[in-house]
């Protein structure tokens, strides 16, 4: 692993990552912004995630991926993401 490699916040082959710089202020909008968070995806319009929104006790990614499971049989096929 070479040095610094460990914090980076650019990712070669998402060059969105490149563009989208992370904010060097974020402590003035979200408490401890560098703690990773399990259940939210806090952003600066939205310091607490979002709110009223249920995570089942699943986590972001997880929630993100059962939106797009429209029969919630734990399978994300290329139809349902269509619709």
């Amino acid at each position: 692993m070479e040095d610094g490699e460990c914090i980076a916040t650019e990712a070669p082959k998402a060059p969105v990552t490149k563009e989208r710089k992370i904010g060097t202020d974020l402590e003035k909008y979200i408490a401890k912004p560098y703690v990773a968070r399990a259940l939210q995806a806090p952003d600066v319009g939205n310091p607490d995630g979002t709110k009223g929104y249920p995570d089942n006790g699943m986590t972001v990614l997880q929630q993100h991926v059962a939106f797009f499971d429209q029969n919630n049989d734990g399978v994300v096929y290329p139809w349902e993401t269509f619709k």
